[in-house]
């Protein structure tokens, strides 16, 4: 249609040059074909939704309807007026709002196309960077997934190599321990070569982790050249360095510059057929240049300006497993130094590498005077402590899936003098530790059944951090991994393969901190015990001393009871004394009254008893008193007692029974040993005792024995029998408040007038009997009498 149009308007212009009047006719009708065709394409994209199209149909009827008009109007067919002319500027004024608001829309309908095209091209960037990024995870699962299966096998090898040189050092020939010590320094190095993977292809490779310290370089081209040299070609090829053994020391990660040294070493052994490289070192302004030259194909000079680039990129040699040299250039640039290259070709290439100085080999300082520091008691315990052997008996728990790894771990505690067993998962590891407890745990970050984080969070519940240790082992050298582990509970995370050396050293701290625990714990207990033992001894000194204090209390009161009782049993006689010769001196009283005379003797007589009585009983208390022990058969010393007090009585109108032991307990079998005059002086004062207590006419006083074939009452082991004498009577009896007190010094139950005693007799008799390893004790009811009753060991 647009075809059609051009070539009817192009027929216009070339008929305008022919007549006027054709011209003008054609014109009109290509106007009325132009608009009804515009009018079609309109209806036709309002019938497909176009938005603008409505704006463009309007436009178009406007500007139908001011053509008409004017056409009118200038063909004479309407009058000419102002409506007329107004109605044409108005169809126009419309057409032409018409058409701007049609093309409004169409620019909004673009800038959405545009926007949607936008964002879908986002969207599908979006969804294209997640792919990669999920790639991206896979990789890196891959190469930790990778890692782990390589470092699981390395670790048992390079461990199985070190205890075979340790543990067969004296047996083998230097070249197997040669082989050997080149084993476990091959397994090192593929470790390394697997961190180096992990740190290039990991997300942060930019940021290695360094540990930088003194580094002795000779050291490092020792163990570089000893694991180069049996990489060469041929034996026409010579390794070997020229760094002096006094080469002072460059401060940097000891590890990297081994990892940097040995792969220019071998980057120089893969390109050198025959001749010679030479490791060597100088120092150039404060800074240590390593140089690593060889005799081999050396590189063209385009070769050496992309030789640091990454292997993809690259046209050079590569090194290793793939890694390049940038990798290198990398570690070298971390710690402050700067890697460059120069070659020939055909004659071979030289790499130099510079480390700084550590700040004494830079400005040299006198060493300070070394001072001799004196130790403490206390301090002097703890250095001892620490010198002190912890391995002796020290049992590990060794928690590793890799049954190699796990007898390898265990074989190489055992020869460092540990006790160590070993469990393949954490379930295992918790019955273990149940039964049978653990001074420290080795264990592995991945077990098949959990996590070593797992393992750790649940050991933790029941022991702490010093009860018991936890070593971690992983393959992970993550700075989140060793965070998640020291979360988790453990005490030191070591990155398998490790030196063996390291191993021990972090095992042998774990058990000092072990070690020192139990000391402090069984320090604790020991002064706990000491405390409680030293409270409980105050304890019973206090008691003693309130007991003491008792005592002395006591003995206070009875010696004012003593005194004032001496003083009014010594007052009466010498009162009456004293009167008496005052009487006498007056002549009131006649010198030789017979009546008298009786009555001063009397009282003389109880103040020689009371003075004896005195004597005797602080004698007994004193422990003083000397006694003559014999021994007795015991019918014959009962019926002398018998006898005896029979005949006391005979005088007193009281009557008197013996009751002697039956014959079936066999008297005459049975021994005694006794004071005699003291047990004598003992029934003397009980028979008084009951005659001062019982009336001349109705007193009635029994004498019996009994004999116990087996210890009940005393507390005698050595005797084989006992002897129960009982001295009884029908008198008055003793108040049941006054019967503890009867042994007591000066007590005295009848107050009456008839009989005054010096209170001191029972007192007396408790002491003689007990003096004899026996008993004396009272039994009575007021008004139905006394017994009194006495115990004594007997020998068979």
């Amino acid at each position: 249609m647009v075809k059609s149009l051009l070539v009817s308007n192009a027929v216009i212009l070339t008929t305008l040059f022919i007549s006027f009047e054709w011209a003008r006719l054609l014109l009109t009708l290509a106007l009325g074909v132009t608009l009804l065709a515009s009018l079609s394409l309109a209806a036709h994209g309002m019938k497909r939704g176009v938005v603008h199209a409505r704006y463009y149909a309007l436009s178009l009827l406007f500007f139908l309807a001011a053509g008409v008009l004017n056409a009118l109007y200038v063909s004479g067919m309407l009058p000419i007026t102002m409506i007329a002319q107004g109605f044409i500027f108005l169809f126009g004024v419309l057409a032409v709002i018409c058409a701007a608001m049609a093309l409004r829309d169409k620019e909004k309908i673009r800038e959405q196309e545009r926007f949607q095209r936008e964002r879908s091209s986002a969207e599908r960037q979006r969804i294209e960077i997640e792919r990669l990024r999920q790639v991206n995870e896979r990789k890196d699962e891959l190469l930790a997934i990778t890692s782990h299966s390589l470092r699981t096998p390395l670790y048992g090898m390079v461990g199985i190599a070190q205890s075979l040189q340790e543990s067969a050092y004296s047996k083998m020939p230097p070249s197997v321990i040669q082989q050997l010590e080149t084993i476990s320094e091959t397994g090192k190095k593929l470790a390394r070569m697997i961190n180096e993977t992990l740190d290039f292809s990991g997300p942060k490779h930019h940021m290695l982790s360094l540990h930088l310290e003194k580094v002795k370089l000779p050291d490092v081209a020792d163990s570089v050249i000893r694991l180069c040299t049996p990489l060469l070609k041929s034996g026409e090829v010579s390794l070997k360095h020229t760094i002096p053994a006094d080469f002072p020391e460059a401060i940097a990660d000891p590890e990297r510059v081994r990892q940097v040294l040995y792969n220019l070493v071998g980057n120089a052994v893969e390109h050198t057929d025959n001749g010679e490289i030479t490791v060597s070192a100088k120092i150039i302004k404060k800074q240590v240049a390593i140089t690593v030259k060889d005799t081999g194909s050396g590189m063209e000079e385009q070769q050496l300006d992309n030789l640091f680039e990454p292997i993809g990129n690259s046209a050079t040699p590569h090194l290793g497993i793939g890694m390049g040299l940038k990798i290198t250039k990398r570690l070298v640039e971390l710690q402050g130094g700067w890697l460059k290259a120069e070659s020939v070709p055909g004659k071979g290439s030289s790499f130099t590498f510079t480390l700084p100085l550590t700040e004494e080999e830079r400005d040299p300082e006198p060493a300070p005077p070394t001072e001799i520091k004196e130790l403490t008691a206390s301090q002097l315990a703890d250095s001892l402590i620490k010198e002190k052997n912890v391995k002796k008996g020290l049992r590990i728990l060794v928690v590793e899936a890799e049954e190699v790894n796990r007898l390898m771990l265990a074989h190489q505690l055992k020869g460092e003098g540990y006790k160590a067993e070993g469990v393949s998962c954490g379930e295992e590891a918790l019955v273990h530790l149940d039964n049978r407890p653990a001074d420290l745990v080795i264990l592995d970050d991945e077990l098949p059944d959990m996590a070593g984080d797992e393992l750790c969070r649940r050991i933790r519940v029941n022991a702490t951090l010093t009860e018991l240790p936890i070593l971690m082992l992983s393959d992970k050298e993550g700075v989140k991994e060793k965070a998640n582990a020291f979360s988790a509970g453990a005490n030191d995370y070591l990155v398998k393969p490790c030196d063996v050396e390291e191993f021990f050293m972090r095992v042998e701290t774990l058990a000092t901190l072990r070690s020192m625990t139990q000391e402090i714990t069984n320090l604790n207990f020991f002064l706990e015990r000491n405390v409680k033992e030293r409270t409980m001894a105050l304890e019973i000194t206090n008691m003693n001393l309130l007991t003491v204090n008792d005592e002395i209390q006591e003995v206070e009161k009875s010696r004012n009871e003593m005194l004032s009782a001496i003083s009014h049993e010594l007052g009466t006689p010498i009162t009456l004394i004293h009167s008496y010769i005052q009487a006498v001196k007056e002549s009131l009283i006649e010198e030789n009254n017979p009546r008298y005379l009786d009555m001063i003797h009397k009282k003389l007589l109880l103040l020689e008893r009371l003075t004896e009585d005195l004597v005797e009983l602080s004698k007994y208390k004193s422990g003083n008193m000397t006694l003559r022990f014999g021994e007795l058969q015991l019918d014959d010393w009962l019926e002398r007692i018998a006898a005896s007090m029979e005949a006391d009585l005979a005088q007193s109108g009281r009557r008197f029974r013996f009751v002697g032991p039956d014959g079936k307990e066999r008297p005459a079998d049975w021994r005694l040993m006794v004071d005699v005059d003291r047990v004598d002086q003992v029934f003397s004062n009980l028979l008084w005792n009951a005659v001062k207590h019982t009336s001349a006419e109705e007193g009635r006083i029994i004498l019996s024995a009994t004999i116990h074939d087996s210890v009940t009452i005393l507390d005698e082991k050595e005797a084989d029998g006992e002897l129960i004498i009982r001295v009884e009577d029908n008198g008055c009896g003793i108040k049941k408040e006054a019967l503890p007190h009867i042994f007591d010094r000066f007590f005295k139950i009848d107050e009456s007038v008839h009989y005054k005693g010096s209170g001191l007799g029972l007192a007396i008799a408790k002491e003689i009997i007990q003096s004899h390893k026996g008993e004396i004790w009272a039994e009575s009811e007021e008004g139905a009498g006394s017994t009194f009753l006495i115990a004594l060991p007997l020998r068979y």
